[in-house]
């Protein structure tokens, strides 16, 4: 069962596995998903991202709509998500994301 809290998605006995999936590669991570380690891999692309994408986002907006930043970040992820699973692995997830 997993819980999402803030920005961290907690995975009960996937501490070690997400810590073994730090060194991969993006690729890697999208060629060796499966849906028992999602939630995972998940975790390891939005911990590499996205603060990145937040500080572009809040550059990029408007002043004073600096708050939207992070609503929009969130719902980048949301999309990811849900595309992940289908996500061919040669790509760019970078790319993707930005």
């Amino acid at each position: 069962m997993e819980k999402v809290c803030g920005i961290c998605i907690f995975v009960r006995g996937s501490i070690t596995t997400i810590t073994a999936l730090y060194h991969h590669t993006d690729e890697s991570l999208l060629a060796m998903l499966t849906d028992e380690n999602r939630a995972q891999v998940f975790t390891v692309f939005y911990e590499r991202y996205a603060l990145s994408m937040l500080n572009v986002a809040i550059k990029k907006l408007q002043p004073g709509h600096e708050s939207s930043a992070d609503d929009l970040v969130h719902d980048i992820f949301i999309g990811f998500h849900e595309k992940l699973p289908s996500l061919p692995a040669g790509t760019n997830v970078h790319g993707y994301l930005y």
